[in-house]
C-alpha cells in the first residue's frame, strides 16, 4: 500500500490494467440476438429484470466475473474463496474455506 500511496492514479490503472490483462485476453465470449449493447447498463438491467432478453449483458456479466476473479486471485497470493458480496450468511457453509470435496444434495 505504501508503493501505492507514492503513484498517481493513471499509473496505478496503467499498471493494473496491463497486468490483468494478460489473463483476461485469454477468453472471449460473443453471443448474438441483443442490440441493447448501446444502453447504459442500468437500462439494460431494468429491461432483463422485466423479462427482455439480453445476452450482450449475460457475456458483460461472465466478463465481469472473470476481471473479479482475476483481480482478486493472483500468483504468489491467495484465490477468492466463497466469501464475498454474495454471502449474506455470518456463518457460511464451510466457514468459506477452499473445499474439493462438497456435495451438493
Amino acid at each position: 500500500m505504501k508503493d501505492a500511496f507514492n503513484k498517481n492514479y493513471d499509473d496505478l490503472l496503467k499498471a493494473h490494467v496491463e497486468n490483468y490483462q494478460k489473463y483476461f485476453n485469454r477468453v472471449s465470449l460473443q453471443l448474438d440476438g441483443s442490440n441493447a449493447a448501446n444502453l447504459p447498463t442500468d437500462e439494460r438491467l431494468k429491461q432483463y429484470n422485466t423479462g427482455s432478453s439480453d445476452v450482450g449483458l449475460e457475456a458483460l456479466y461472465f466478463q465481469f466475473g472473470r476481471y473479479l476473479l482475476i483481480s482478486s486471485s493472483r500468483p504468489d497470493g491467495i484465490p477468492a474463496n466463497l466469501q464475498g458480496i454474495w454471502n449474506n450468511e455470518v456463518c457460511p457453509p464451510w466457514s468459506s474455506n477452499y473445499t474439493t470435496n462438497i456435495m451438493w444434495r
